[in-house]
């Protein structure tokens, strides 16, 4: 986790992550499991989902991060 500052344009940074993971497919893999037992990964089609938060205190923050995991 990072906090960026509010000057940060996060529909610019969140476009140049979506590139990132639409360049390398590692980024979109899984692992899978089939009905055998055997492993194998398959790569996601969909986009990379972002979602933006904004907190108004670390408190606040740390709950929902911990709420979160």
């Amino acid at each position: 986790l990072f906090k960026l500052v509010n000057t940060i344009k996060s529909d610019l940074l969140i476009k140049a992550l979506q590139a990132i993971v639409i360049r390398h497919e590692i980024l979109r893999s899984i692992i899978l499991e089939d009905e055998l037992g055997t492993y194998y990964q398959k790569i996601q089609d969909h986009p990379l989902d972002i979602i933006v938060q904004n907190y108004s205190n670390k408190i606040e923050f740390k709950k929902l991060i911990k709420e979160d995991i």
